[in-house]
């Protein structure tokens, strides 16, 4: 299993890649509940974004995921299909289901959540600990002789530990990686040190994981097959499109004859010689 740094450097970059074809699946699959709904989704908006002349592959990312949540706003179909409607995670509102599956199968930073809701990173981190602690409650009610403990800040904890603000708690900037890194050598400083910040950190991150396991199939199987490779063909006609000058010698001449009246020239050449 690949390390949670790996994993996020991943979806750092600028470079669009087959990963992060695989995110806007799975984060359209978040948002529609009944598969085909979602691939036919994420290759519209995926296909609109490139027609508004985004110039980066980061905005032609930003762009498909805020035009996913315009079309599940606009849509005048149920977006979460009746077979579904018992699942905790499909009770969230989409903005929300969205948020849940950025941050824990894409690992999208905040930095990127927030320009796709149009919400200060602040507000980002509200709606998903508010999200993940609804997520967490059922996930957590349906075992047996186990309960969820809130986060709270801990009596344990003096004034030199990390302000603990109970919509943002710390933690969860710790866990999303959403740290800087002299913050990041403070906490581990004071969990190394302090009981209490060790306390509830393992708190945020019974809520972080059982939110975690609450969220639907991230499996490569539930992605692939034929509408996955309509999408990657989205992409890469799109990106001849945006970089015509990467297209190779072979691929040019193939388009060039692929044209109609270039085809009826070349047949009436072949006649007069």
């Amino acid at each position: 299993m690949p390390t949670y740094a790996t994993m996020k450097s991943a979806t750092r970059g600028t470079s669009m890649d087959a990963r992060e074809l695989e995110n806007i699946t799975l984060i359209s699959r978040s948002i529609w509940s009944e598969k085909t709904q979602a691939i036919r989704s994420a290759q519209s908006a995926l296909a609109g974004s490139i027609l508004s002349k985004a110039i980066s592959d980061e905005k032609v990312l930003v762009q498909t995921a805020r035009g996913l949540l315009q079309q599940a706003n606009q849509s005048v179909k149920p977006v979460v299909a009746q077979e579904h409607l018992n699942a905790p995670f499909f009770r969230l509102f989409a903005e929300e289901r969205f948020l849940l599956v950025a941050l824990h199968r894409a690992r999208w930073s905040y930095r990127r959540l927030s320009e796709v809701l149009e919400e200060t990173q602040t507000r980002i981190q509200e709606i998903a600990w508010n999200a993940r602690i609804f997520l967490a409650q059922h996930q957590i009610s349906s075992q047996p002789k186990k309960r969820l403990l809130h986060p709270t800040a801990s009596t344990h904890c003096d004034v030199s530990c990390p302000e603990f603000i109970i919509q943002r708690p710390w933690p969860q900037r710790f866990l999303d990686d959403e740290m800087a890194h002299q913050e990041r050598l403070f906490i581990l400083s004071r969990l190394e040190k302090c009981p209490g910040c060790r306390e509830v950190l393992q708190r945020c991150k019974a809520v972080y994981y059982a939110a975690n396991a609450g969220l639907p199939d991230s499996s490569v199987e539930s992605i692939s097959g034929e509408p996955f490779d309509a999408l990657k063909e989205v992409w890469a006609r799109a990106d001849r499109i945006r970089n015509p000058w990467q297209v190779s010698f072979y691929e040019s001449l193939k388009r060039f004859f692929s044209k109609r009246d270039v085809q009826l020239a070349t047949i009436l050449l072949l006649i007069l010689l």
